[in-house]
């Protein structure tokens, strides 16, 4: 019960919980308030009140609220009256009973009604406040309330932006002992957190990067057909367990007079998209942490990844523009049916002007979870898997042998030309002492997937210096001109010779061995030969 002179207060209450229930016991439960008296008028009385006297003294009470809760109605009624009895011993008349049984109430002829409404609960029902917590006694529930100031209704209907000194007062409205809606309560403690990382002022504005969101995506797409090509750009924010894309500016052109080929288009589309996203990332104050770009093009997406520099001027200019604001590794595949790009290429083609449509809100795969791998991507054949530290690895049909490392049996799946695959080919390369390919590729499969290895590592190899140099053929000297005797052909055999000389060699005449020298002439026009022994 309260005070006979404290004035009621009318609490406005967000939440409600209802109170769980002990299965089993068909005996009531009444739950017992009082006024707390001065505690040392009760003690004279412990000896024949014991139960009101270790009720009236015990933890479960504030500075002027006691309260209790009994198995049976009939103990609850007689603690209740000498509670009552105890006080008037001192001088003090117990009022406001407040309990979520009819049958005590009654007995007590007390009043028990209470203005006040909560929200939260259907109809305006009876309230009252016990031991700080707002208590329904009829629904037997209880509600938590806060102090909707007239600032705090502003920022919630987005009037004006709050501070964090008025953040801080709403979040600290909200008491609750038992930590019975934690789960509500931290969302405004790290938003708190957030906002004291920004070392605001009290009475500094919030800006609005200090919503509650996760990671803001920036996701382009850019297409092209024979008649136009088109750039999207779409916002894709993560918060509070929910995925939100929304279109935020696109941009279509026709094909110039001057046919083109579909992969120049393409191009032209990517450039599009390029300068599109540089115009809403200069106007949009929001930081974006995360840029993708998405095109149906392999060609594209193979002049961006190579040097454009052995292109053509056409292509290494457009290429060149785009890499001036764009990284390679923002660019991705997307198939065909999946660009919403496309809808903006073709002639012809109804346009879907309804706003849940995929122009507006986006693809669906938006929508799912980032590490989800399209359907057509070569990798649906690895059979691929996020291990417990966020590595993509692939499946094998060796995984029941136990003797086999856990990088053996699911090894990691590595992107082809990346830099950081190329100094992994370099570090085994120069660890295994320059030996063949064959070796190379034979150890990285012990703990890597990567797509075309045999190509990564001969290129690597091929541009290794040591390899090149112990690979190198010795370079053939240039000969010199014949000289005059070689070149007569107008003269007689045998004009111009050279001559050799060797012996001895046995030679057998009847029963004796004689020995006998050999002179060798060689004409040096025809390259004949004459022996004289």
């Amino acid at each position: 019960m309260e005070s006979e002179h404290k004035e009621v207060s009318t609490p406005t209450a967000n939440l409600a919980i209802d109170h769980q229930k002990s299965s089993g016991i068909s005996t009531p439960r009444a739950i017992l308030a009082i006024d707390e008296p001065q505690r040392k008028e009760a003690k004279p009385h412990v000896g024949k009140y014991g139960s009101a006297i270790s009720l009236a003294l015990s933890d479960s009470s504030d500075d002027d609220q006691v309260s209790a809760n009994f198995e049976t109605v009939d103990e609850a009624k007689e603690v209740a009256l000498q509670v009552r009895y105890i006080h008037a011993q001192g001088g003090f008349d117990m009022r406001n009973w407040i309990s979520n049984n009819n049958e005590i109430l009654s007995h007590l002829k007390e009043s028990t009604q209470v203005d006040g409404k909560t929200l939260g609960v259907q109809g305006d029902q009876w309230s009252e406040r016990v031991l700080g917590m707002l208590w329904l006694p009829f629904s037997d529930t209880l509600a938590f309330s806060t102090a909707i100031s007239d600032d705090i209704k502003n920022f919630i209907k987005l009037k004006s932006r709050p501070t964090k000194r008025q953040v801080l007062r709403c979040l600290m409205s909200i008491f609750d002992p038992l930590g019975m809606i934690s789960h509500y309560t931290i969302q405004g403690k790290i938003l708190m957190q957030n906002i004291w990382r920004k070392k605001l002022e009290w009475d500094d504005e919030i800006g609005a990067s200090s919503q509650l969101y996760n990671s803001l995506q920036m996701h382009v797409f850019v297409d092209a057909s024979e008649e136009a090509y088109c750039s999207a750009v779409y916002f894709r924010v993560e918060g509070r367990g929910k995925v939100q894309c929304t279109l935020v500016s696109a941009k279509a052109k026709v094909a110039p007079l001057k046919t083109l080929s579909i992969s120049r288009l393409e191009l032209l589309g990517a450039v599009l998209g390029t300068r599109l996203a540089e115009f809403v990332q200069t106007h949009h104050t929001i930081p974006i942490t995360k840029r993708y770009f998405w095109s149906d093009s392999n060609t594209v997406l193979s002049w961006i990844f190579a040097d454009h520099r052995k292109y053509s001027a056409f292509v290494a200019c457009r290429v060149g523009e785009i890499l001036s604001t764009t990284n390679p590794t923002e660019w991705r595949y997307v198939p065909s049916k999946e660009n919403v790009a496309d809808d903006g290429t073709k002639w012809g083609k109804e346009p879907n002007m309804d706003f849940g449509s995929r122009w507006f809100q986006g693809p669906d795969f938006f929508r799912e979870n980032q590490r989800c791998i399209p359907k057509d991507s070569a990798l649906q054949q690895l059979s691929p898997f996020m291990d417990e530290k966020g590595i993509l690895r692939c499946e094998g049909r060796i995984e029941m042998m136990d003797d086999l490392a856990f990088d053996v049996k699911h090894p990691i799946i590595l992107p082809r030309k990346h830099r950081v695959v190329e100094l992994l080919i370099l570090y085994y390369h120069h660890n295994m002492k320059h030996a063949h390919q064959e070796t190379i590729v034979n150890e990285l499969r012990q703990k890597f997937h990567i797509s075309r290895m045999r190509t990564e590592v001969k290129k690597v190899i091929r541009n290794c210096q040591y390899c090149r140099i112990r690979k190198a053929i010795p370079h053939t000297p240039r000969m010199a001109p014949l000289p005059p005797a070689r070149l007569a052909v107008s003269h007689r055999p045998f004009t111009y010779v050279g001559l050799d000389y060797f012996g001895p060699i046995l030679v057998k005449i009847g029963r004796s061995n004689v020995k006998r020298w050999v002179a060798l002439f060689t004409c040096l026009t025809i390259r004949a030969i004459h022996l004289e022994v």
